[in-house]
């Protein structure tokens, strides 16, 4: 047995872009990366290395919206946060301004010891909606989790406080997933199995880079499928979402390591065969001298009977 080493580099620039500028569905065009053959054992894939731009943001469109009222919770205002990344200073002013640009003069803070948010306004009570019904569709505050809010209760009140810190970590981790390169492997978001052959920890500044590279044998995973024409890639994250890189391409390096069957070698030579062949004529013609003798025996055997 013997291994077969592929290296296969990927660049989402060469890519076919899957959901355009987001560049974290991607396909690879190539052709017979992996087929059946008589001496293949078993194939398997391995990330050796990985560089992905912290391109991405914190507060997305996904989940960017904050529903209030400060009267009657019949009209429901939706303020939408731009998308971007935000620490607890800069998401309060901005929050601060889009209040003030609907006329309310909202004061919000962070506590630098419990990290927890407070909205005030000591005119009239102020209601935050984590959920609320706007006629026959559901609308909901989608940061509610980012502001440390249960998105199951409806704040009311001139001082209303956030249930847990203020959560601005965003992806803790990127998931490199490919349909094409069968594994197994599992998940708890789903709790089944699912087609991720690789996670990186996220645990670079944002608009920095994040540098892979994997130092064991642990993300060295067996194939399921006898062949594959092409690669695909998915980089999702914690919630197994797509990721929105930015149009910032990222570089990935994979192995395809193949186990291979290695066949007798057929040491013979010509000499050998030379050889043979005469050991064969030879055995060959003693064999039949041997035959003709015994029938030439037994033919005059016959005649000594006649001749009686």
């Amino acid at each position: 047995m013997y291994q077969d080493n592929l290296i296969i580099t990927l660049n989402s620039k060469n890519a076919t872009l899957q959901n355009s500028t987001l560049k974290s569905s991607v396909n690879f065009n190539f052709v017979s990366v992996l087929k059946e053959e008589d001496d293949i054992v078993r194939s398997y894939i391995s990330v050796i290395n990985a560089q992905i731009p912290m391109s991405y943001y914190v507060i997305t469109s996904a989940n960017n919206q904050f529903c209030y009222n400060t009267m009657s919770p019949v009209d429901v205002i939706t303020l939408y946060i731009p998308v971007g990344n935000y620490n607890s200073y800069t998401l309060c002013e901005k929050l601060t301004s889009l209040f003030l640009a609907n006329g309310k003069t909202i004061t919000i803070t962070v506590s630098s010891v419990s990290g927890i948010i407070n909205f005030a306004q000591s005119s009239s009570v102020f209601t935050i909606y984590p959920y609320t019904v706007n006629g026959i569709s559901l609308v909901f505050s989608t940061i509610a989790p980012i502001l440390g809010l249960t998105s199951t209760v409806i704040y009311s009140g001139t001082s209303i406080n956030g249930n847990y810190p203020l959560n601005l970590l965003g992806t803790k981790r990127i998931n490199i997933k490919s349909n094409a390169l069968a594994i197994n492997s599992m998940s708890s978001t789903t709790l089944s199995f699912n087609t991720t052959i690789a996670t990186i920890p996220a645990d670079y500044p944002y608009f920095s880079m994040i540098s892979y590279e994997n130092n064991n044998n642990l993300n060295k995973n067996i194939i399921k499928v006898p062949t594959i024409e092409n690669i695909d890639i998915q980089l999702t994250d914690d919630d197994d979402k797509l990721i929105d890189f930015n149009n910032f391409d990222w570089t990935i390096t994979l192995c395809l390591s193949i186990e291979r069957e290695e066949k007798e070698k057929d040491n013979i030579t010509l000499k050998d065969i030379l050889k043979h062949t005469i050991l064969t004529n030879t055995e060959n013609k003693n064999n039949i001298e041997i035959l003709e003798e015994k029938i030439l025996t037994q033919d005059e055997k016959d005649l000594e009977l006649l001749q009686k």
